[in-house]
């Protein structure tokens, strides 16, 4: 990655050996990477053969990670090469929660003698398929890598170690932030930077539990909500181990299938409408509270807890603290905290089984 150009003896090394630098979080880049590694390997010879390592990141040496198809994309044969250190009472991996670079060098030289194998596998050819399907060829190539280091692989890729690094910058557990990126990419659409949104928010849920894992009490407090039968049933929905415990993983795929399809103009107009029967093109905040808070007390909470939830919710639409609330205000806080967008559908749903009563929402 070209961010290792920052350490002074190894970007001369990097330099020197004309390495291909990709930026990790730049499109642009990792396509251009992906052109010059071609280009290379379909040069007649005017390049040597290209050294890879396709995992893109190191591991506890427990397992292979996914290769990255930009090593196979040209469809050349490749030469699989196993590694494997042999190291007694030290394990130099350069692992998210493990020591830190300075102290892995530091731990290096202390040490006696240190071996690495390294075993020049068959060359894999590929076939037509795979020329047009760079992934089953890095998967291919996987497999006989660990067919020989006997060790099994997993769906994990470097944008779990990405999210590992911002977990552990966040105050929770490194472990948080594996979720096999690469599987919910091809099933979700998700995109590093969705789920570096992501975590910042579920961050911002996680109080006093050290696993990393959001609780319904957690939830509320960071909707700024009372735990009414809408938000249960969002979290449960949520929760799909029914452990009444939300992890990381478990979040993304609630806000990916369940929270963003609701996210759209029409519901936001129509709940807008809800605090603004005349239609006219702002409400005044008081007004606003107190529409919330008569749906707080009709639904049987106490006029305290109603009056709480009624100014914690003001003050987050209000943004500019001018005293009118406009519909940009309102979506845009509602953006911010997306649930809001299904419990909003689930007051349309409940208001037409229910005359009369005009905002039943959690907030």
């Amino acid at each position: 990655a070209d961010t290792n150009l920052k350490y002074p003896f190894i970007s001369i090394g990097l330099r020197a050996l004309q390495c291909i630098l990709v930026s990790r979080r730049d499109k642009g880049a990792k396509r251009a990477a992906v052109e010059e590694i071609r280009r290379r390997a379909h040069s007649d010879g005017e390049w040597p053969p290209t050294i890879m390592f396709p995992e893109g990141t190191t591991t506890n040496r427990r397992c292979l990670v996914t290769f990255k198809a930009g090593a196979f994309v040209p469809g050349a044969p490749v030469q699989p090469v196993a590694l494997r250190y042999r190291c007694d009472g030290f394990d130099p991996s350069w692992v998210t929660d493990g020591p830190g670079l300075k102290t892995l060098m530091f731990l290096l030289l202390t040490q006696w003698w240190g071996e690495l194998e390294m075993t020049y596998l068959p060359i894999v050819t590929p076939t037509e398929e795979e020329k047009q399907d760079p992934e089953r060829y890095a998967v291919r190539v996987r497999s006989e890598v660990g067919r020989y280091l006997r060790i099994p692989y997993t769906e994990h890729t470097v944008e779990d170690m990405l999210l590992q690094l911002n977990a552990k910058k966040a105050g929770l557990p490194p472990s948080v932030g594996v979720v096999e990126f690469a599987k919910m990419q091809k099933k979700l659409g998700l995109t590093l930077d969705s789920a570096t949104k992501f975590l910042r928010d579920f961050s911002s849920m996680v109080k006093a539990r050290r696993d990393g894992k959001v609780t319904l009490d957690d939830f509320c407090n960071y909707l700024n909500v009372v735990p009414t039968n809408e938000v249960k049933e969002l979290f449960e929905a949520y929760d799909a181990s029914g452990d009444d415990l939300l992890d990381f993983r478990e979040y993304i795929v609630g806000m990916t299938l369940i929270t963003a399809p609701k996210l759209n103009e029409g519901i936001l107009r129509e709940a807008f409408n809800l605090f603004n029967p005349d239609s006219g093109g702002t409400v005044e905040r008081e007004s606003f509270r107190a529409i919330v808070r008569g749906a707080m007390v009709g639904r049987g909470f106490s006029v305290d807890e109603s009056d709480a939830v009624a100014d914690r919710v003001v003050n987050d639409v209000d943004l500019d603290r001018d005293g009118m609330i406009t519909y940009n205000e309102f979506a845009t806080c509602i953006k911010s905290k997306p649930q809001y967008a299904n419990l909003l559908s689930m007051t349309f749903a409940d208001s037409e089984k229910q005359e009369g009563d005009d905002f039943s929402t959690a907030l």
